[in-house]
């Protein structure tokens, strides 16, 4: 490609060149963004009637040696449960007020957690964090544990984020910014340089 911009200047050589690093460097903040997980978890509603048993799925038909798992309740974010095979460590919690008592149980084979015998006090966001080898995954639940009588209710979109969403949402925006400003940057200096 450089021997078809020499046109007897050097300036255009060299205009090429740093055009060829910016796309680099933007192509390389791209990735950068991607690997620190902009993304924002989705939410999965769960509805339940009082007393009865409920499974929060990871997703995951097995799990691997170096997999970790973290379940975590409510926005005090409570660690409920977790699974390190490495370390051998699969445990239940309790939360400081108690309201789970020994209802926990994991499946040691997926992960996956399940509440025996569901009361109005275990309603709530459940965070998932499974801990790979190559990534992170994260998964939401929000429960609601239906009473006798009472219809399921119903969460907004607003409702189901979290501050630490938030600021991963802006930080994700920030990030574009300054992609786009770096573009607008190399593009007026190669219009001033050429």
């Amino acid at each position: 490609m450089e021997r078809f911009i020499k046109s007897g200047s050097s300036l255009n050589l060299q205009w090429y060149r740093d055009a060829k690093n910016t796309f680099k460097m933007v192509l390389l903040l791209l990735l950068l963004n991607d690997a620190v997980g902009a993304e924002t978890p989705q939410i999965k509603a769960v509805s339940v009637k009082e007393g009865k048993d409920v499974a929060l799925r990871t997703g995951e038909t097995e799990l691997k040696t170096d997999d970790r798992i973290l379940w975590i309740f409510g926005d005090e974010r409570k660690l409920l449960a977790e699974i390190n095979e490495k370390k051998q460590i699969f445990e239940t919690y309790d939360t400081d007020d108690k309201r789970f008592g020994g209802k926990l149980e994991l499946d040691t084979l997926t992960g996956s957690l399940v509440i025996r015998n569901t009361q109005s006090t275990h309603s709530g966001v459940y965070h998932l964090k499974i801990i790979k080898k190559t990534a992170i995954v994260y998964k939401r639940f929000h429960v609601n544990v239906i009473g006798e009588g009472k219809a399921p209710q119903k969460i907004k979109r607003w409702e189901a984020l979290l501050p630490h969403d938030i600021v991963k949402t802006v930080s994700s925006f920030m990030f574009a910014g300054l992609i786009g400003l770096v573009i607008i940057t190399c593009c007026f200096w190669c219009t001033r340089h050429s």
